[in-house]
């Protein structure tokens, strides 16, 4: 049979949550599929950050906003 998955998560460094989440995640798929995923995440989250200009950084948007006052 296999390694425990309590056995493999310690050798591996992660936690059993962990584990079960990318099973979840990633069962089913091929090898390749995987990589292509991961480079799909890695190129959306690369034009994410293109956007935001360097004063902003990784603020809400609106944060940080001066007011105007508002003269009647």
């Amino acid at each position: 049979m296999g390694v425990p998955v309590v056995e493999l998560t310690r050798n591996v460094g992660i936690s059993e949550q962990t584990f079960y989440r990318w099973k979840r995640q990633y069962v089913g798929l091929e090898s390749d599929q995987v990589r292509e995923m991961k480079q799909l995440q890695d190129e959306n989250s690369r034009l994410k950050h293109l956007g935001e200009s360097p004063s902003q950084g990784s603020r809400k948007p609106g944060a940080g906003r001066i007011r105007q006052s508002v003269r009647g």
